[in-house]
C-alpha cells in the first residue's frame, strides 16, 4: 500500500492489496430525524437497497452488509431503526 491516507467513513471497504473499494459517499449533510426507520431489503434484480421512511434517503448496494452500513452511517448509528424486510424493496427514481 502506498503512503496515501484515507478518512475512514465507516462506508470504506479495502481490498488485500489496501486498495479502497469505491462507492458512493452520502451528500446530504443533513442529519437524519430520530424518529426516522430505514429499510433494507433487495430488489426485484437482487440488489440490496435502502430506503428511508419519508422516501428522502436511500442507496442500491451490492452486498448486504454494505446496505447496512450505510444505513446506520445515515441514522446516526441506531440499529434500533434499521429494518430488514422480506418483500421486495424498490428504491423509488427522484
Amino acid at each position: 500500500m502506498d503512503d496515501k491516507v484515507f478518512s475512514d467513513c465507516g462506508l470504506c471497504t479495502y481490498t488485500e492489496d489496501g486498495s479502497r473499494h469505491s462507492h458512493v459517499h452520502p451528500v446530504n449533510a443533513i442529519p437524519a430525524s430520530p424518529d426516522r426507520v430505514f429499510y433494507v431489503g433487495q430488489s426485484h434484480v437482487g440488489h440490496w437497497v435502502v430506503k428511508d421512511s419519508d422516501g428522502s434517503r436511500g442507496g442500491v448496494f451490492i452486498g448486504k452488509s454494505e446496505a447496512f452500513k450505510f444505513a446506520l452511517f445515515e441514522n446516526g448509528g441506531r440499529r434500533e431503526s434499521v429494518v430488514f424486510l422480506y418483500e421486495k424493496l424498490e428504491l423509488d427514481p427522484a
